[in-house]
């Protein structure tokens, strides 16, 4: 069950046991309420999932202790019409906050998205458990800005393949080899993928099957647009850069091209992913501030 939805079925939850509980007083129910309509406030008040998941959780300990009192007679019918309102606006709130990872401001009102700064973050996020599997900027400009208008980016991430098992030492020379699974992971299986796209970041899911896997590049993308350049790009354009896997020898390496039929300009380059490691240095937008 997905995030937003647990925590709705934890606000329908204490609804039942404000209902439900023993009833010492219409005060006593009162207080319930106005306890949970403080919780509700806090979590409206959220700007974050990790703001909402800390409400989360310090509504779910109370409703477990309202539980603790067991059952009784029910409020009457306002004050279950109050709680049914409360109930109804926690739900909307928690639902906006837990998703709002998904509509996350690519970078600080006013400071340019870079190239660069999206590359070390997607890597960064891939963490030790998953791998970039596919990674495209389209529209950057020479200096690594992706284009405020133009500009999209796309990065998807798999599960880190397993290590091979080690041959069998009693295996006679020759003897055959159990054939290895054609995918490691289950077709079901899904995994992160991020998309930017006018100041926005949007998280969805995508299938962790992937053809091949990228390592943290060596060349940064202005590199890339250097070498671009030199080659004979115009340097006033807007270029589309995919890291791929599998190039000449199997190395890692950059496409770059720039395509504007009205103009008749069709240049493309594929740059080895052979530079000096940049990506670790300081960029000007810390990874920090919700790339």
């Amino acid at each position: 069950m997905r995030p937003a939805a647990t925590a709705v079925v934890v606000a329908f939850g204490a609804l039942v046991l404000l209902a439900g509980c023993k009833k010492k007083s219409s005060g006593d129910a009162a207080v319930d309420v106005a306890k949970f309509g403080e919780f509700t406030d806090r979590l409206c008040a959220c700007k974050d999932k990790a703001c909402g998941e800390s409400v989360q959780e310090e509504m779910t300990r109370w409703s477990a202790e309202m539980a603790k009192r067991g059952a009784g007679s029910r409020p009457d019918e306002a004050m279950v019409r109050k709680m049914t309102e409360v109930g109804q606006r926690y739900g909307a709130c928690i639902t906006r906050v837990m998703s709002a990872e998904s509509t996350a401001p690519a970078t600080e009102p006013g400071k340019p998205l870079l190239g660069d700064a999206l590359v070390k973050q997607a890597f960064d996020e891939a963490g030790a458990a998953h791998t970039v599997t596919s990674l495209q900027i389209s529209y950057m400009r020479e200096d690594g800005v992706i284009d405020p208008t133009y500009g999209t980016a796309e990065v998807s991430l798999g599960k880190r393949k397993a290590p091979s098992p080690a041959d069998d030492p009693k295996r006679p020379i020759g003897a055959p080899v159990a054939a290895a699974p054609l995918f490691d992971e289950d077709p079901l299986a899904r995994c992160p993928a991020y998309s930017w796209k006018a100041g926005v970041r949007t998280k969805s899911e995508g299938s962790c099957i992937s053809l091949g896997e990228l390592a943290r590049p060596h060349c940064s993308v202005v590199e890339v647009w250097k070498q671009a350049i030199e080659a004979g790009a115009p340097a006033q354009g807007l270029a589309v850069l995919s890291l791929q896997a599998n190039g000449p020898d199997d190395k890692q390496y950059w496409s770059f091209s720039i395509e504007d039929a009205p103009r008749d300009i069709h240049f493309s380059k594929t740059v080895p992913d052979v530079c000096d490691p940049t990506l670790e240095k300081p960029v000007a937008v810390p990874p920090d501030r919700g790339l």
